[in-house]
């Protein structure tokens, strides 16, 4: 906690003894000089965010031990239930996820 108070002091000296600039009306016209920010379509938003997932998942994917899991799962004919129910889950919680960030909610 002294640390902080250490840095608190240290801009509070630099306030002090250094000067204020007034620039006039330079912010303001340099920003009125900027362009104004572009908005990407949906379709490119939606290519980056799928790009990614697909970056993100192909390392998990080449990881995955496909033989083993298929061993596991193929005699246990009970767990097929289990994964639709987690699929629907996970799509149902994709589709939110979109949705929120197509209105702008997240």
């Amino acid at each position: 906690m002294k640390r902080t108070h250490d840095i608190d002091s240290l801009f509070a000296a630099s306030r002090e003894a250094e000067p204020y600039l007034d620039g006039g009306a330079f912010t303001s016209a340099v920003m009125a000089q900027l362009p104004r920010p572009r908005e990407l379509p949906a379709w490119v938003k939606n290519s980056l965010l799928l790009g990614a997932t697909v970056l993100g998942s192909v390392p998990a994917a080449i990881n995955l031990p496909i033989r083993e899991l298929i061993m596991e799962i193929v005699p246990t004919v009970q767990t097929i239930p289990f994964m639709a129910a987690a699929a629907v889950v996970m799509f149902t919680m994709s589709y939110g996820v979109a949705w929120l960030a197509q209105k702008d909610i997240v």
